[in-house]
């Protein structure tokens, strides 16, 4: 029997109503052997999807980065520090959430499938670690809308991870790349302006 796409399992967690709050501990073992992939994806979609909910870029970025490193290392399993896991959020703003995402969620999934698993396991997936990890990075500086792109990205990473799509994560892959470049370019423009300033040769 195939395994339940993601969107179901955040559907069935938001809808369980035994706790007024879901820790972050008990979301990743709801996700059982998918905990990394999905954390990534969870961590990810409210840059992608941006959420009214100011500052979190950082410390999502910070949690984006433990995840990542977990795929570099393939450990196979999420540890989080104890206070990390303790932390909680309501299940009232985990449901507006789930209602936000899981729309652009299933479209995604509607198109993945097992495919090119060999990008899927071994090398393939610590090379996505290492993309996720510098994805999560530019997420955690302060860069108006840096985000968004990253966010994308690694969702869609995140997604092929837990669905097998060796395809999905090749499209990731190149997304990435241009991601990078973008940043990389911005970055080289923004510190040629700063340089220019600082040297007076700027002319109003």
């Amino acid at each position: 029997m195939a395994a339940a796409h993601f969107s179901n399992v955040l559907e069935l967690i938001a809808g369980d109503q035994t706790t007024d709050r879901i820790a972050v501990g008990s979301l990743a073992r709801a996700m059982e052997h998918r905990s990394v992939d999905a954390l990534l994806l969870i961590l990810a979609l409210p840059m992608a999807i941006p959420i009214p909910a100011p500052g979190i870029s950082a410390p999502f970025g910070a949690l984006l980065m433990l995840a990542s490193t977990e795929l570099i290392f393939a450990r196979g399993k999420l540890w989080l520090p104890s206070g990390i896991s303790a932390r909680s959020i309501s299940r009232e703003y985990f449901a507006r959430f789930t209602t936000r995402v899981i729309p652009a969620l299933r479209r995604v999934e509607h198109f993945a499938r097992p495919r090119m698993t060999w990008l899927t396991r071994g090398w393939g997936v610590r090379i996505v670690g290492v993309i996720c990890l510098i994805l999560a990075v530019i997420i955690a500086l302060p860069v108006p809308m840096g985000n968004v792109f990253p966010g994308i990205v690694i969702c869609l990473l995140g997604i092929g991870l837990i669905e097998s799509d060796g395809l999905l994560i090749g499209i990731g892959l190149v997304a990435a790349a241009v991601v990078l470049g973008i940043v990389i370019l911005a970055s080289s423009l923004f510190l040629n302006l700063v340089n220019a300033v600082l040297n007076g040769h700027l002319i109003w």
